[in-house]
């Protein structure tokens, strides 16, 4: 395509023709149809016209709409990616450090965080093709520092730190209010959950239009949540769940006004003591049944073949009534013989710590089995196991997924922006691709 676009001319009938002799609309129409957004950034540094014409806000939304429109019947969605964050941690003379490495797996080898400021950066949370990382501040408060960033175009922006120092912290998410891919100047909450307590979770929630931290009590069935054990997003809904008990809440309801306790939403029971992810739209959860509630299991029968037994149900927030329906109940099994899985439990049983669901797909669900230093691709459709990816030897692997759209999501823009020369507190950069 490159190559194309740099012949100096083309054969009309004889005329002779070059590409800038079109119109802004016809070479609009030709830049639409290229096949990714890397391909289109790379073309805006032929000259000022052409990136011009790509810099204008409406070619991202016609891009965008034009890729949706042409690909919905090839079944063609944007590549994704899983983000694996270790920790590590390192004895020294004065005190242990924890510094993260945060390696990014699937079809985004070129993808890194190295650009970000500070040091000890951790994957917090992602929201689509956006990554909430966190490092500790210069001073001596211990407090860390947030940052959203689009690891393709390298832009970041630092959100103000935390008021003061929080106790231990259980979960973190990010959620962007659409248009987010069309404007930068769009709402976005970042939340933090606290230890619950016998009927209400700590939430701390930065709010984008006030530019503030808001301390907010999520009161919750006391005689059903004992613990929180996974918070999930789902369309804009933050999903947090305690054993078989899911409820939600909506973040942008935290507002300079809203009182200091909102009441959550009570969803349907969950079917079983599964794994809770999001698909599509839609809130998944995957069990998988074995000696341990929650746990994924694969059992080895002989030599190197495995089965494992799974049961996926998924709800529908926006469906009236709500109802789990259960996708698929059976066993996925796979041959390795090229691959060793020497821990293996005197009942013949392989644990694993993680599990994780295709964005795009339901039927693709990966498996970490930790002991093993083993991704595993479980496909619900065909039923088989294949080995994914090998991994650094660590339990404690933190996974995210990176979902790339058609046209890069913008940073949000800040109630108050400064340099970082001046306040380490907000910042924004931009590198080119």
């Amino acid at each position: 395509m490159v190559r194309l676009l740099k012949t100096p001319k083309m054969n009309h009938g004889g005329n002779s023709t070059t590409m800038e002799d079109l119109d802004d609309y016809m070479l609009t129409q030709i830049l639409l149809r290229l096949p990714n957004c890397e391909t289109v950034l790379v073309c805006s540094a032929v000259n000022k016209r052409w990136c011009s014409l790509i810099s204008d806000p409406n070619f991202q939304v016609h891009f965008a709409d034009h890729k949706n429109k042409t690909t919905a019947f090839l079944n063609d969605v944007p590549q994704w990616s899983l983000i694996a964050t270790i920790k590590i941690v390192v004895a020294t003379m004065k005190s242990w450090e924890q510094p993260f490495i945060t390696e990014f797996l699937f079809g985004s080898p070129k993808l890194s965080l190295e650009f970000l400021p500070g040091n000890s950066i951790k994957t917090m949370a992602t929201f689509k093709d956006l990554v909430l990382c966190s490092s500790k501040t210069t001073d001596q408060s211990g407090r860390r520092v947030y940052y959203i960033t689009n690891p393709l175009t390298k832009q970041w922006v630092a959100l103000p730190p935390r008021p003061y120092q929080w106790p231990r912290i259980q979960s973190t998410a990010l959620i962007c209010q659409p248009p987010y891919n069309h404007t930068q100047d769009y709402k976005f909450r970042v939340v933090e959950v606290l230890d619950p307590h016998m009927d209400t979770f700590d939430l701390f929630v930065y709010c984008s239009e006030i530019g503030e931290w808001k301390e907010i009590k999520l009161r919750v069935p006391s005689e059903e949540f004992r613990q929180l054990d996974t918070t999930v997003v789902c369309n804009g809904i933050i999903y947090f769940k305690s054993g078989l008990s899911l409820v939600g809440l909506d973040p942008f309801d935290v507002d300079d006004t809203c009182d200091t306790t909102l009441e959550a939403r009570v969803m349907p029971p969950l079917p079983n003591f599964g794994h809770l992810q999001e698909s599509s739209g839609q809130i998944l959860v995957v069990h998988t049944p074995g000696r341990q509630q929650g746990i994924p299991c694969l059992y080895k029968k002989d030599g190197s073949a495995i089965e494992l037994e799974m049961v996926v149900s998924k709800l529908d927030p926006n469906q009236v009534p709500l109802v789990w329906e259960t996708t698929f109940q059976g066993q996925c099994k796979g041959t390795w013989n090229s691959i060793e899985l020497p821990y293996i439990t005197k009942l013949g049983y392989i644990y694993a710590t993680n599990i994780w669901v295709q964005p795009y797909n339901d039927k693709l669900i990966y498996i970490y089995l930790a002991h093993e230093n083993q991704l595993v691709l479980c496909n619900t459709g065909t039923g088989g196991i294949t080995p994914s990816k090998s991994l650094p030897h660590n339990k404690k692997l933190i996974f995210h997924s990176l979902e790339q759209q058609w046209w890069p999501t913008l940073v949000p823009s800040l109630v108050q922006r400064v340099t970082l020369e001046q306040n380490m507190h907000v910042a924004t950069t931009t590198v080119e691709v």
